[in-house]
């Protein structure tokens, strides 16, 4: 329970007639005290969160999708925050479909992108909706740019939305008009995450074969305001991927991701404004890193990583333990969580932060959507 400061107020106008005026008027004052509003940290529904962003720590928002894992018909869902209970918000004319991503560029100026299907297990199309303080609105005129969006940054004045596939294009919004913009790529490229850090500089990471051939490896793309190009990066371990990247101050950047062999293990890399560098992520246990995001405020460069471990065949699946990692300015440590597999996280300060994903229930066959809260000593 937490009380708002008028209800804690009224509680102490309560107390001071109780001294002065007895057992009577304590009763009748009381009476008048309006009940505290309920906390609730979390949201459970049969389902998925893929994205995570903060507008302020009172409005908060996570998108995934709510329905059967292993059937078809999945809906779009979207959670928000107000400061005191997670509650789902409509999105109209979207029956079906999937949210991957979500960003925030003020309370009033929200962009959350996936796919939708017009029927249960119908044609797929590309989904990017606007929160604009009221309502989610579908932008349209990208209904048939005929690509899964996986990803999206944005600013005021700048959104980068990523495609998913082998064909490595963006959609950007800016001066108001949406613009297809492709990149140069080698073969065999995608796109998982976009971090924008001014108009003329952005960051996207995947995976993509290499210059000169080989195994698919993580890669990174930079916006110079013109062009997204290739930049070269330490990480060449065969089948690496970037899932996440953040901005933070300066022109510092996080990536994480995971090098997927018979026993996938995290990886980092740090862009200090010059030079990528790989970070170590020593963690034991076959486990990856989803997600990423700096700590406004944090001494160091603090910031936060999220995944886990998880498994599926013959529509079975199992999760182990959540991931955590926090970045103290010298290595990362892990920080105890419960179960469950963490696709995203965002902070607002030191002693408060989210992560969301899903977790399996004892005696589950289908996952449901899982939200953590850090309250500076824990995550519970």
């Amino acid at each position: 329970m937490r009380a708002s400061w008028p209800a804690v107020a009224i509680a102490t106008t309560v107390l001071a007639l109780a001294a002065v005026g007895g057992q009577g008027a304590t009763a009748r004052a009381q009476a008048r005290v309006p009940a505290s509003p309920a906390v609730s940290m979390s949201y459970r529904v049969p389902g998925w969160l893929f994205g995570l962003a903060a507008a302020s720590p009172d409005n908060i928002w996570a998108v995934g999708w709510a329905g059967s894992y292993f059937g078809t018909g999945q809906s779009p869902l979207a959670l928000h925050w107000n400061g005191r209970t997670w509650s789902r918000v409509t999105i109209a004319g979207v029956p079906y479909g999937q949210l991957f991503a979500v960003t925030a560029a003020s309370a009033d100026d929200v962009w959350a992108v996936g796919y939708s299907v017009n029927s249960a297990g119908g044609d797929f199309r590309t989904l990017v909706v606007h929160w604009n303080g009221r309502r989610w609105s579908r932008v349209a005129s990208l209904s048939d740019i005929g690509c899964l969006t996986g990803t999206v940054a944005a600013t005021a004045t700048d959104v980068w939305v990523a495609c998913i596939g082998t064909a490595v294009k963006f959609l950007h919004l800016t001066g108001g008009r949406w613009y297809v913009v492709p990149a140069v790529q080698p073969v065999g490229a995608a796109v998982s995450s976009v971090a924008v850090v001014t108009p003329t500089m952005a960051w996207a990471g995947g995976s993509a074969t290499p210059p000169g051939g080989g195994p698919v490896a993580a890669f990174v793309w930079r916006w110079n305001g013109s062009l997204w190009k290739p930049v070269q990066v330490p990480l060449h371990t065969p089948g690496s991927d970037v899932f996440d990247m953040a901005s933070g101050p300066g022109d510092a950047l996080w990536a994480v991701g995971s090098a997927v062999g018979a026993n996938p293990v995290p990886v980092s890399m740090r862009w200090d404004g010059k030079v990528w560098q790989n970070v170590p992520v020593r963690v034991l246990g076959p486990e990856e890193l989803l997600g990423v995001c700096f700590v406004p405020g944090g001494s160091g460069g603090a910031a936060w990583a999220v995944g886990g471990n998880w498994t599926l065949s013959h529509e079975t699946i199992s999760v182990g333990r959540a991931l955590i990692v926090r970045w103290t300015g010298r290595a990362w440590t892990r920080v105890p969580a419960p179960g469950g597999f963490l696709q995203a996280v965002t902070a607002t300060s030191a002693t408060d932060a989210w992560a969301v994903g899903w977790s399996l229930p004892s005696g589950a066959t289908q996952p449901e959507t899982l939200i953590l809260h850090w309250n500076g000593t824990t995550w519970s």
